[in-house]
């Protein structure tokens, strides 16, 4: 059993980092939408692993800051935040499928009160072409979550957000079968 969670790609304009802190600062091209204390994964160039750093600072801004044990070790121009906060909507990124038998699971917690979100499960074969299988609609008391199984071979899925309501809201969507 395979589990996959869905994420979004946040592209990097510009890097540093203070030796004096340890901490590395990232200037993003757009709104990053992380706040103080979300994980994001970030490709580690001396151990060519992904790994989960935390955000320290630069809230929902064009900037981030964290702490890094490798003063070098940031490789690329993007990195990956496994959470939807209540200010995006639009697609996540494409994940592979390939499986038969699969369960989905949409969840959205909020800091107090009540949340919600709107979300489909988008399927295609070429990448290009979209089909909505199933939509996500739970409101309540957080966390509200909702899910289904599929029984199909699609090769590929994604997660259109059209809403995550909620103080604090934070979705989180997660994929698992067998063949992934």
């Amino acid at each position: 059993m395979k589990l996959v969670k869905f994420k979004r790609i946040v592209n990097v304009s510009n890097q540093s980092y203070n030796s004096g802190t340890g901490q590395y600062t990232l200037t993003t091209s757009a709104a990053h939408l992380l706040n103080v204390g979300d994980t994001f994964t970030i490709m580690n160039t001396v151990t060519s692993m992904m790994e989960t750093v935390t955000c320290l600072a630069g809230t929902t801004g064009s900037t981030v800051v964290f702490a890094f044990a490798w003063a070098t070790a940031i490789w690329g121009s993007t990195f990956y935040v496994y959470n939807f906060p209540a200010a995006f909507s639009g697609n996540s990124e494409i994940e592979t499928h390939n499986g038969t038998i699969s369960t989905f699971q949409a969840t959205t917690t909020t800091s107090s009160g009540t949340g919600s979100h709107n979300i489909s499960f988008q399927f295609s074969n070429d990448k290009v072409g979209w089909i909505t299988v199933a939509n996500s609609t739970p409101s309540g008391t957080s966390p509200v979550t909702d899910g289904f199984a599929l029984q199909a071979p699609w090769m590929f899925v994604r997660v259109n957000v059209t809403s995550i309501v909620g103080t604090g809201a934070v979705m989180t969507v997660s994929m698992a079968g067998e063949r992934m």
